[in-house]
């Protein structure tokens, strides 16, 4: 610095300038992260309630079929097929890891 007669002054400017602009990086990509998390757990709440529901609707169907007098087997085959069904709709995905790379 004093060879190159550099101001000190310029060079606290400067590295502070840089922290700054480094920091606010860094916070837009946490921000952004964050959001994508709340957003899968939103998804994750609403699958819930959705699986829950097509649950139900398929043990509605089986006391009909029941009451109706359907075969056991038929009724077990139809159970097991919609279970499968729902499971492969509603499966919920991991959340995806942190990347801080753009």
């Amino acid at each position: 610095m004093i060879t190159n007669k550099i101001d000190e002054q310029l060079i606290k400017e400067y590295v502070d300038e840089q922290y700054t602009l480094i920091n606010k990086k860094y916070e837009n990509k946490i921000k952004k992260y964050n959001d994508k998390i709340n957003i899968n757990s939103n998804e994750i709440k609403i699958t819930k309630s959705e699986r829950k529901k097509a649950v139900e609707f398929i043990m509605k169907n089986k006391k009909f079929l029941e009451e109706n007098g359907a075969p056991i087997e038929y009724i077990n085959n139809y159970v097991e097929k919609h279970y499968e069904s729902i499971n492969n709709r509603f499966l919920i995905k991991n959340i995806e890891k942190i990347d801080f790379i753009d």
